[in-house]
């Protein structure tokens, strides 16, 4: 995962720029980079290789580094989750238990900003 040495986030909640003092510097040094890497097969769900596919279907995109294909992914999980949630609360307190297209199509019809979606699922 990509590091920027820039500027640090404080963890402890205090107030700043976005910077950290000194002392927090150096604990941050100590660590390994074997320790900051992110085990992307554990966190994702959807398959890196058709993810990537997809994204070369993009005539502006060239080349896609391992970061972005990796937080394409997850936003694109993060989405569909919400999707999801929100066509899920279009069920109702029925008897019914299975997530029909209406539900999902109404979720995207009640919710701003989904508006881009309207007419996705004719």
């Amino acid at each position: 995962m990509f590091w920027n040495t820039n500027c640090f986030i404080v963890s402890s909640g205090e107030e700043t720029d976005g910077l950290v003092s000194t002392s927090s510097v150096a604990e941050f040094s100590n660590v390994n980079d074997t320790e900051l890497e992110v085990p992307t097969k554990r966190m994702l769900r959807l398959p890196l290789a058709r993810v990537k596919n997809m994204m070369k279907l993009s005539p502006d995109c060239l080349m896609i580094s391992q970061d972005s294909l990796f937080l394409v992914t997850k936003v694109t999980e993060m989405f569909i989750e919400f999707l999801a949630v929100e066509a899920v609360k279009n069920i109702g307190t029925g008897k019914r238990k299975t997530l029909l297209k209406r539900d999902v199509e109404t979720a995207i019809e009640n919710i701003p900003s989904l508006c881009f979606l309207d007419g996705a699922l004719e």
